[in-house]
């Protein structure tokens, strides 16, 4: 499949998990399911599977804490409880929602337009975005 069709895959994919999950979260008073898996049948039929994923594929160490479904390969899912969100950039306040989950390929982390800090690739977030992204599913202290 040349780059362009995978890429547009990623993108529909990445929307039908983010409605899967919103909807999953609305069901069951906005906690988020543990794992991709928990999704099927009700919210979606299957899993879609990741276009860039090998079997063996490598995961960077950051994301060593992410759950990989359809045996690696489908997408990489962190979820929490409750997380952070931005209630305002001026000056920068946070608000506690309930919570927080982070959907992304697990083969994209070359894309094409990657900027070599800022751009890891394909990602659907509730909770921080950007840096603070891994405070969502990583740090203690957010719960």
């Amino acid at each position: 499949m040349a780059t362009r069709k995978r890429l547009e895959k990623v993108v529909v994919d990445l929307t039908l998990l983010e409605k899967a999950l919103s909807a999953y979260m609305d069901d069951h008073s906005d906690s988020p399911p543990t794992r991709l898996e928990d999704l099927v049948p009700r919210y979606l039929q299957e899993l879609p599977r990741d276009p860039f994923a090998e079997q063996d594929a490598e995961i960077p160490e950051h994301l060593k804490h992410f759950d990989r479904s359809h045996d690696g390969r489908g997408y990489l899912y962190c979820y929490k409880p409750s997380g952070l969100s931005i209630k305002s950039y001026d000056p920068l306040e946070l608000q506690s929602i309930p919570g927080a989950w982070d959907v992304r390929s697990i083969g994209l982390r070359t894309f094409p337009l990657r900027d070599r800090v800022s751009n890891p690739g394909l990602i659907r977030t509730r909770g921080y975005w950007g840096r603070f992204q891994l405070l969502t599913c990583f740090d203690s202290r957010l719960t």
